[in-house]
């Protein structure tokens, strides 16, 4: 399909015009893609009435400043609120066999970010829905200095880093940016087809079949960027149709796994490809 995205500068698309959540034209706001916070530099401007970005912008917090606020820190991610910066960030360590907490200074921490591995998402592999989503393992990345150099200056041989992950609001995150991304890439597409609408909104919670982790390699990868997105049109289980899924790596230079994302499926897979450019 397209290739895949790599934005280097901030950039503004087309106004949208009405909220992508619920088609109001009322009081719209930007909605940043990949949140500004992770470096997030293309936006859909008038895409998201008050009431939606609300919703959308407290799942946001609930990961930025919860499990990814260390790596964030650290890694000297954009913030909107310098002031409310962490000054130091805790690290467990053990001393004479006991655990104990330490705080650091982010030049000083390790800054390791814990990302959730899920299941594939149920609609291809034939899992019937369910309202639980299985964390299958995490995958661990560093932003700031060598665990072995702070262990070394802390004097200890274990350091101890606990993540309390919101696992739904970084599912709802997932399922945001995806959506947004297609967006960007085709212009607005019909809602009521678009099965991951309600979980982003907080209506449902079946995130666990049209969402999940999966191996994949896209080009632009070779060029670093932040993060990678890119739009595929994938069989069903069955072959007899194609569905449009969004394909989101965050951090692609540190080689973690990916994350799909089904958006929606085409009645007419030719009408489709013709209007979008895309034969």
């Amino acid at each position: 399909m397209k290739n895949p995205l790599l934005v280097q500068n901030t950039v503004r698309l087309k106004s949208v015009g009405s909220c992508i959540y619920c088609g109001s034209t009322e009081q719209l706001t930007d909605e940043h893609i990949v949140p500004f916070a992770l470096g997030g530099r293309l936006i859909l401007p008038d895409s998201s009435c008050v009431k939606c970005a609300r919703i959308t912008s407290l799942f946001e917090q609930k990961v930025l400043r919860g499990f990814m606020l260390n790596a964030r820190t650290t890694g000297g991610f954009p913030t909107r609120r310098k002031k409310e910066r962490p000054k130091t960030l805790p690290l467990g360590i053990e001393k004479e066999g006991k655990s104990i907490e330490t705080e650091l200074s982010p030049a000083e921490h390790p800054g390791l970010l814990h990302l959730p591995m899920l299941e594939p998402p149920g609609f291809f592999v034939g899992r019937d829905a369910k309202e639980t989503l299985t964390i299958i393992g995490l995958e661990t990345i560093q932003f700031g200095q060598s665990p072995y150099i702070v262990a070394k200056k802390l004097n200890t041989t274990t350091i101890t880093s606990t993540t309390n992950l919101d696992i739904w609001s970084f599912a709802r995150l997932l399922a945001k940016i995806g959506y947004c991304f297609a967006i960007s890439e085709l212009g607005l597409l019909p809602r009521e087809k678009i099965p991951i609408l309600p979980f982003i909104l907080g209506k449902e919670n079946n995130a666990s079949m049209w969402l999940g982790s999966a191996n994949f390699q896209l080009s632009v990868e070779a060029q670093k960027p932040t993060h990678a997105m890119s739009l595929v049109l994938v069989d069903t289980p069955n072959k007899s149709s194609k569905v449009l899924i969004a394909r989101i790596k965050f951090f692609a230079p540190c080689g973690a796994t990916g994350y799909e994302v089904y958006i929606y499926e085409p009645v007419d897979i030719n009408s489709f490809l013709e209007i979008h450019h895309l034969k």
